[in-house]
């Protein structure tokens, strides 16, 4: 069926920006929204385009999947952040979250996920991609800044960028951090922002052997499950970028969504004198 702009649509919303958005732009389009939120006290800004708010935890899907059968509604968007560490911290799984964990032998972020839209669709509710809710947000191709990369990080963005596609693929991550050539860090468990983070203790210094600052590249890969976790950054990613001592950002290109938008990013990206490119990745 695909996404209906006009249609109504049950918005499952994690942290960040992204559920905003999306809640605008499908009310813009004439939709009404139903709001699940995973975390206590959403935006205020974000309730009020919602016909209904309700608030459940990562681990109650027996009681969000009763819920949506509730409401009638047919579409489904999983948008925002949902920290993966909570799974060693003490999360509560409903009965059905807790049989789905024990039949999936796929563990990794990809497995899970496509579990649960699978658990979705058998009830009849399709779970749409985010990519066509925030199509506005989709990276465009080529160079974004006025500043461009230079042949150094030009370079560093294409091995990054390669690694990052096979990270993806691989379920490891989305973000890869290079400088002269030399992987940094890859993102793992912790997210991209710590993985900036940590890229940043570990290439400090002013050393001649390396000509460029970090490079930073993002990607989603071939085969990816768009519907679900696509690569996102937005303007704090910028600050935790500027600070990490990043030059340029690698992203691909219709794979990847842009929070703030690609104009106020760019410009925020100018001002940290780093440079945004938008590479296309694997074909769909």
């Amino acid at each position: 069926m695909g996404y209906e702009p006009q249609q109504p649509l049950i918005l499952v919303a994690g942290k960040g920006r992204l559920p905003l958005e999306a809640a605008k732009s499908h009310r813009a389009r004439g939709g009404r929204i139903h709001l699940v939120s995973l975390s206590r006290g959403p935006p205020p800004e974000l309730e009020a385009l919602a016909e209904e708010v309700v608030v459940f935890s990562a681990g109650q899907i027996g009681h969000i999947l009763n819920y949506i059968l509730g409401t009638g509604v047919r579409q489904v968007s999983l948008l925002g952040k949902v920290l993966k560490e909570k799974l060693f911290s003490g999360l509560k799984l409903d009965g059905p979250a807790l049989k789905l964990w024990l039949t999936t032998k796929d563990r990794s972020d990809h497995g899970i996920m496509r579990a649960l839209c699978r658990a979705a669709e058998e009830r009849g509710v399709e779970v749409v991609s985010q990519l066509e809710v925030l199509r506005e947000l989709v990276t465009p191709e080529g160079v974004l800044t006025k500043k461009g990369p230079n042949p150094t990080e030009k370079e560093d963005a294409q091995f990054g960028f390669r690694l990052a596609l096979e990270c993806a693929r691989l379920g490891i991550g989305q973000t890869v951090l290079v400088r002269g050539g030399i992987v940094v860090a890859v993102e793992a468990l912790e997210g991209s922002d710590r993985c900036l983070t940590r890229a940043g203790k570990l290439s400090k210094g002013s050393s001649k052997l390396f000509k460029g600052g970090l490079v930073m590249a993002k990607a989603a890969g071939g085969g990816h499950d768009v519907r679900f976790d696509v690569p996102t950054v937005g303007t704090d990613t910028l600050e935790l970028a500027k600070d990490a001592g990043v030059t340029c950002i690698a992203l691909e290109s219709g794979k990847t969504l842009i929070a703030d938008g690609v104009e106020e990013f760019t410009r925020a990206a100018t001002k940290c004198g780093i440079a945004v490119l938008g590479i296309p990745g694997d074909p769909p």
